[in-house]
């Protein structure tokens, strides 16, 4: 909190994401900070919505693309008070979280950005590929992440591998 408090008063500093598996050092900066820059890292969970809600906290910065619209509608939920929809919907964020990463969010396999692109090349959106040193995920990932999104009910695309 200390050095997020001192991130706060430099000039240029707007906003800032605060992606920690620590919710309760989440909760202890968004309050530290409460009107002067805005606070990114709510979970897209009940709690979340709740304190989106009550007007704590300014959204999420995240892997927006995979789920496509329904990501963004938890946000407009939010905005109209529809919470029970809002939980829905991020409940569906939680089912890939929960699959591809650990709760301080780390990766279970492989690495954040191949995960990330493997899932929306099987979506067929034009993502590209990891750059050196990163490797792109094995075929025994990609089956993992896209049993993920048939979980979730999204349907797939065979990947062309270049």
């Amino acid at each position: 909190v200390d050095l997020l408090t001192e991130l706060a008063q430099i000039e240029n500093v707007v906003a800032i994401k605060n992606s920690t598996g620590d919710f309760a050092s989440f909760l202890a900066g968004m309050y530290a900070l409460e009107g002067q820059v805005r606070y990114f890292g709510l979970p897209t969970n009940a709690l979340g919505a709740d304190l989106a809600i009550l007007g704590h906290g300014d959204g999420l910065m995240g892997t927006g693309g995979i789920l496509g619209r329904d990501q963004a509608d938890f946000w407009n939920a939010i905005d109209t008070g529809d919470r029970e929809r809002a939980i829905r919907l991020g409940a569906k964020d939680r089912v890939y979280m929960n699959a591809w990463f650990r709760p301080d969010y780390g990766v279970q396999f492989g690495n954040q950005q191949a995960i990330i692109k493997t899932a929306l090349r099987l979506r067929g959106i034009p993502a590209g590929f990891v750059r050196a040193p990163l490797l792109e995920l094995t075929p025994e990932e990609i089956a993992r992440v896209e049993a993920t999104l048939h979980q979730l009910g999204i349907e797939t695309v065979p990947l062309a591998h270049v």
